[in-house]
């Protein structure tokens, strides 16, 4: 290895490391620069002379301090001009407990940037430019980064955002390892309402509820219901989204809004046995059969189409084998995302189940739902008589294979 390059953040000359707070000791900001001109410096670090072994400080041309930045947000975003009133007797404590009640930024998270703000964080040189020269009209101002940077978040280009924040382990949180009694009683409430619209045009309306949108019954309840959640420290309904319009796989609409579906995906609940009975040995044992593993993969990252690496995390959590390069690499493999051959190959579970476990016998161990069932019709118990299907409690398929496999096709320009 020729050279490491290390992305750090500037920290305010002369004040002593055991003063400062963990946001400064550990990632401090570099200042308003647009994150594209700090890649360009990041990368040209790589093929600088060997002989080069310094910290570089790098930042944008303009220095504006906090209330400066605010107001100008202000202005860049088209809002109204900020009023903004000096509390001298707040403490970084009690501001980060004001900053957690309205902003998405949890109060754990707020303090140490709020403690940061004792401090002047500018840079001091800007000797890079000897080794990585400046392109032209590089770095951009502040107004100007600011804008870009405020478009990509109307476009929702991009990956996270503050809305997004969240306290790691926190208990409202599930654990993969949780199992399905884990919580007391689990009730559903399934309604049905016929409408005047396509699938198409339905979905587009469930797509845009939460966020900045909203919800479509009784918004004041929500609103009740958020700040009473940000009372006990939690998000409330200042999560947001990432995109108004679509939802996105991982992606929350609200505390745990839209995980149902995924519950049933990785809880072994699919509708389709084998798939299921995969999934629930992997949560007892902690370990399946490779093609099980192949299968399970396929399933979620083709029929389902869900991002391979909701997947990837689920197995690493719960696999007692589980190893992170190999999980990983296979995972891409099996989604057609990575170095395959045949990344359009999709498994069929039936026909997978019907050619590895042709008697149902791996089935009926793991899906004991189904174990009245006989023989090979217990791979497809939708196709029982409608008494005898019935009587099992045992959910019908998530996806039909056909619209699955269609999906799969047209998400890959293949139909």
């Amino acid at each position: 290895m020729r050279r490491i390059v290390y992305l750090g953040g500037l920290t305010p000359r002369g004040v002593p490391e055991r003063t400062l707070s963990p946001h400064l000791r550990s990632r401090a900001e570099v200042g308003p620069i647009l994150v594209r001109d700090v890649l360009h410096y990041l990368a040209g670090a790589a093929t600088m002379p060997d002989d080069i072994d310094r910290a570089f400080d790098v930042g944008g041309p303009d220095v504006p301090t906090y209330r400066e930045m605010m107001r100008r947000h202000a202005t860049v975003s088209g809002l109204r001009r900020r009023i903004i009133v000096p509390a001298p007797v707040l403490t970084p404590g009690l501001s980060s407990h004001w900053v957690g009640l309205v902003t998405p930024v949890p109060a754990s998270i707020a303090r140490p940037l709020t403690e940061s703000l004792r401090h002047e964080v500018v840079c001091q040189e800007h000797d890079i430019a000897r080794y990585v020269p400046d392109a032209p009209g590089r770095p951009l101002p502040f107004d100007v980064a600011l804008t870009l940077a405020l478009r990509r978040v109307r476009e929702a280009q991009v990956a996270t955002r503050w809305s997004s924040a969240s306290v790691p382990g926190a208990p409202s949180d599930p654990l993969p390892t949780d199992p399905d009694w884990a919580g007391g009683s689990l009730y559903e409430d399934e309604r049905h309402l016929p409408v005047d619209a396509s699938p198409e045009a339905l979905w587009k309306v469930v797509e845009g509820i939460g966020g900045d949108n909203g919800w479509y019954s009784f918004p004041p309840a929500w609103a009740v219901r958020g700040w009473l959640d940000r009372f006990v420290g939690g998000v409330g309904l200042r999560r947001g989204r990432r995109d108004a319009q679509r939802l996105h796989p991982a992606r929350p609409v609200a505390w745990r809004g839209g995980r149902r579906r995924g519950h049933r995906r990785l809880a072994g609940r699919t509708g389709y046995p084998v798939v299921d009975a995969a999934m629930r040995q992997l949560r007892h044992q902690g370990w399946m059969h490779n093609r099980a593993r192949l299968l399970v993969a396929s399933f979620l990252t083709k029929t389902l189409y869900v991002d391979w690496r909701i997947g990837a995390r689920h197995f690493l959590d719960l696999l007692v084998d589980g190893d992170v390069v190999n999980n990983q690499l296979n995972w891409q493999w099996a989604a057609g995302t990575g170095t395959d051959t045949r990344p359009h190959r999709v498994l069929n579970p039936l026909v997978q189940a019907r050619r590895f476990d042709p008697d149902g016998v791996y089935v009926r161990r793991w899906v004991p739902e189904l174990r009245s069932v006989e023989g090979g019709k217990v791979h497809e118990p939708w196709r029982l008589a409608a008494a005898e299907r019935g009587e099992l409690d045992y959910p019908d398929p998530l996806v039909e294979l056909a619209d699955g496999l269609a999906r799969f096709k047209h998400a890959r320009g293949r139909d």
